[in-house]
């Protein structure tokens, strides 16, 4: 088989997995981890995988081909470590292109052919694994599978402390934000896989219509009525395949539009624009405030570059509007979650308020988002509204 996914959903991971997804995807001593591991074993690639709901991300790696080294992921239908999270055991193939377990994705696109990976455990949780990869078909004899285990016992050490030193408060901000956009990514993908069986069964009525008629172009003796029954129900078809396509390309905006959003919760830039905060926020916020009537973001004449971090900024945002949606459906709310934006001399405040609300709900969002510890960004609730304050950046140091 090219795919195969034997592990089903991981939400009951996702909030452990978030914590080390959130961890430094570049850390030097996962790096020199992967090169030992790769050298001990004699082989040509090493990698640190950590394993999602649909993809396989390589937290740290050694000897990729480019193409794998630059994406630095793959789908998890395809990869082999799949198997390693599924077990809680060392996974070993000696040779791949025999082995009728594994997917032959990863066969067919690089030539890997042999494999060995230990699990790696954050909280009680297998969240990926650490693993070798070879081009040429061999086994892995004790010793090799001692020094893998002992090495991923490292790895375990690692993102368990990168993990724990990410439970601080910038942390609980970008989970907070992050879990409900994986979610809604999540539910992009899905909806698009819904679509595109929907199409692949209404092209199955059009062939059937398509063949009736070159039997009955060829001579055939086909019924009228069964005829026509058949045509009608190909432009039945071809019309939900025309729905699917408009669809599907609505959909694929949004799963785009929340990658970009979570790839700002760890981006390094400063000095980002309002609008790419608010946008990037709104996307990660998204199923939310969908379900309390939406979050619109209100058009502002200036663009102003902010004096904080793009991932800080976008955290801290996301995060207030994630706890005021969720607040509101607690409370019964849906007309929706409003958002102000005001430019002061040397700030940019951004208010978020909803019909219903009373002053101990917007208490309540300032306390969940604490002493944020930056003089460039502040939460505070008024009687009527709970505010995000950026600092600008200041005339003459915006490039």
């Amino acid at each position: 088989m090219y795919e195969i996914d034997v592990l089903g959903s991981r939400e009951k991971e996702s909030d452990v997995l978030a914590r080390v997804l959130l961890a430094e995807s570049d850390d030097p001593e996962l790096n020199r981890i992967v090169r030992e591991a790769a050298e001990e074993l004699s082989a040509p690639m090493a990698l640190v995988t950590l394993v999602l709901e649909h993809v396989q991300l390589f937290q740290a790696h050694f000897g990729l081909p480019l193409e794998l080294a630059t994406a630095r992921a793959t789908e998890r239908s395809v990869s082999f470590c799949q198997f390693v999270v599924r077990d809680g055991e060392p996974f070993e193939v000696v040779n791949a292109a025999e082995d009728q377990r594994i997917p032959q994705a990863l066969v067919e696109r690089y030539g890997i052919m042999a494999y060995l990976g230990v699990p790696i455990r954050v909280e009680g949780v297998v969240v990926g694994s650490l693993c070798v990869l070879d081009t040429k078909a061999r086994g892995f004899d004790e010793t090799h599978h001692t020094h893998l285990i002992e090495l991923g016992g490292l790895v375990t050490t690692k993102l368990a402390s990168l993990a724990e030193r990410r439970r601080g408060f910038r942390a609980s901000l970008s989970r907070r934000a992050l879990v409900p956009g994986l979610a809604e990514l999540a539910d992009s993908v899905g909806r698009i896989s819904s679509l595109c069986a929907e199409a692949q069964i209404a092209a199955a009525s059009v062939e059937s219509c398509h063949r009736m008629l070159s039997y009955a172009q060829a001579g055939g003796t086909t019924a009228p009525e069964a005829l026509e029954a058949s045509l009608r129900g190909a432009i039945r078809a071809l019309t939900t395949v025309k729905h699917a396509l408009i669809e599907i390309e609505c959909n694929s905006g949004e799963v785009v539009d929340c990658g970009e959003a979570i790839a700002s919760l760890v981006s390094v830039e400063s000095g980002p624009r309002l609008s790419d905060v608010l946008h990037s926020a709104q996307d990660l916020s998204r199923g939310p405030c969908r379900a309390v009537g939406g979050a619109p973001v209100p058009f502002f004449s200036d663009d102003p570059r902010l004096a904080t971090g793009m991932a800080e900024s976008v955290s801290t945002m996301a995060a207030a509007m994630v706890h005021v949606a969720q607040r509101m459906s607690e409370k019964g709310l849906a007309e929706g979650l409003q958002i102000r934006v005001e430019e002061l001399d040397s700030m940019v405040v951004v208010s978020l308020s909803a019909p219903g609300f009373d002053i101990q709900d917007y208490r309540d969002a300032e306390t969940a988002a604490g002493d944020l510890s930056d003089p460039a960004l502040r939460v505070r609730a008024t009687d009527e509204r709970l505010c995000v304050s950026m600092a600008k950046v200041r005339p003459g140091e915006a490039d």
